[in-house]
């Protein structure tokens, strides 16, 4: 699944004011964050859990506790012609959002899940020479999220392969990983969750 990169700055544009700072514990980093598919499907959230590190929003909500598979409706950006290419997965989506990174942005090294997973996560950027996702040198998992930061984990640019712009890849987010942009140009990232139930379905949208 690609998209086009053009259609999707052009759509971008129109919602440019819709998105969040991603959380508010490392607010200083320029990382915005714009909801695809949230709990309720309204743009109004305030705030917006979907655009917040869920362990951040877990640990500062108490009383308002979910994970990915708790969130599983669009908001109206789905809906935009620029997100047609997401037509075969749609009905499985989960948590998932836009990214829009400034300059400098980045993620510490984290895990997303655990094995056997509950979620597939779907990965791509519109800017592959700026936006560099990563995982530790020695591909190795944790427990727990909570169990990262013991491991003193080293991440590198993944550069097994090229990066497409607007193309989606299936990544293993229980490796450990992170992702830093590096330029002044805005680099945007496609942060999309999918139910397991859909595999079959992602697996006919997959070239190798």
């Amino acid at each position: 699944m690609i998209f086009d990169v053009d259609s999707f700055y052009e759509c971008m544009e129109k919602y440019k004011f819709a998105f969040r700072t991603w959380g508010k514990e490392k607010g200083h980093l320029p990382r915005y964050g714009l909801p695809l598919v949230n709990q309720n499907g309204s743009m109004l959230n305030n705030p917006e859990p979907i655009c917040y590190p869920l362990d951040e929003w877990l640990r500062c909500h108490p009383d308002e506790q979910f994970l990915d598979r708790d969130v599983r409706v669009p908001t109206e950006v789905l809906n935009e012609d620029a997100f047609a290419v997401l037509q075969p997965i749609k009905k499985y989506m989960l948590r998932s959002a836009i990214l829009r990174w400034d300059a400098e942005s980045f993620f510490y090294p984290h895990t997303d899940t655990w094995l056997p997973s509950p979620i597939l996560r779907l990965w791509g950027t519109t800017e592959p020479n700026n936006v560099k996702i990563q995982f530790d040198k020695e591909r190795r998992r944790a427990e727990s999220p909570n169990g990262v930061k013991g491991m003193n984990p080293q991440v590198v640019d993944f550069e097994d392969f090229e990066i497409e712009a607007g193309r989606l890849y299936v990544i293993d987010t229980s490796i450990i990983h992170g992702a830093k942009s590096y330029y002044d140009d805005i680099g945007y990232q496609f942060f999309i969750a999918i139910h397991t139930d859909g595999i079959e379905d992602l697996k006919k949208c997959i070239s190798i």
